[in-house]
């Protein structure tokens, strides 16, 4: 035997065989989630008849149809669920800033800006301005 064994050298027994590949069976599927098996089978085609004529739709679209029909009929719990899906789907319109909003931002930054008057303190944070110069209040 004239090949040595050792690092990455494996006995010529284990070594692969030609045309062989060490990972025969391959990668295992990757697993899916709940949400991503909905989304799968909502997004599956389905033949639907309306006013005799046979179109493909979505799982999706279907039920969308299927839930405003009911809503539309009186269901009430059809109406509930229909305002839900509403109400969180509705996007929100973005903030558009106007010459008002700019007045009132410059009014309140000038407040800001503003030094405070001692009188308009109240009269016991005036009594701690009156110490020893330190900036601390001791009762000695």
């Amino acid at each position: 035997m004239d090949k040595k064994v050792g690092f990455k050298n494996p006995p010529v027994k284990y070594r692969f065989r030609k045309g062989q590949s060490g990972n025969a069976r391959g990668r295992p599927p990757k697993v899916k989630n709940a949400s991503t098996l909905l989304a799968m089978e909502l997004d599956k085609l389905i033949i639907v008849r309306e006013n005799g004529r046979e179109t493909k739709i979505t799982k999706r679209e279907a039920l969308v149809i299927s839930l405003v029909n009911d809503a539309i009929a009186g269901k009430n719990q059809a109406r509930a669920l229909l305002v839900k899906i509403i109400d969180v789907s509705t996007p929100v319109d973005p903030f558009v800033r106007t010459a008002e909003d700019d007045a009132a931002f410059q009014a309140f930054i000038g407040q800001l800006a503003k030094p405070i008057e001692p009188e308009s303190l109240e009269p016991e944070l005036q009594h701690r301005d009156e110490g020893d110069g330190d900036g601390h209040d001791r009762a000695d």
